[in-house]
């Protein structure tokens, strides 16, 4: 793991996968987003496939311009830092329905950190 800097001048601990970690994360990645990208909102951009900040400013200009008040924007800080992982790994349970998924899940989330050559747990 390594630190970078945020803009509000604190640092914000950044893990960085090994190889071999970052190809099952690929693989889940690939099998888990068809399943859940269907329940998104169309006016969802966020880290989706084909969606872009630029479509996302694009469609608020279209709806501002065809009389709509309000935009919102939203950008939950610190979700993952803070999200139980129980509550998360029992949502994704309910539509994948895969033991073996969910227990690689829980090995991802509860993996220590590599920081200065020493191993960390995450709390």
């Amino acid at each position: 793991g390594i630190e970078i800097p945020k803009s509000n001048g604190k640092t914000r601990l950044l893990g960085v996968p090994t190889v071999v970690d970052r190809v099952f994360q690929q693989a889940l990645h690939q099998v888990l987003e068809p399943l859940f990208e269907k329940d998104f909102h169309a006016y969802s951009f966020g880290f989706r496939p084909q969606r872009n900040t630029h479509q996302a400013l694009a469609k608020s200009l279209s709806e501002i311009n065809s009389g709509r008040k309000y935009i919102v924007d939203i950008d939950l800080k610190s979700f993952f830092d803070e999200v139980r992982h129980d509550v998360l790994l029992n949502l994704i349970h309910d539509k994948v329905r895969c033991p073996l998924t969910l227990k690689l899940l829980r090995k991802f989330l509860r993996a220590p950190i590599e920081i200065n050559g020493s191993l960390h747990k995450r709390s």
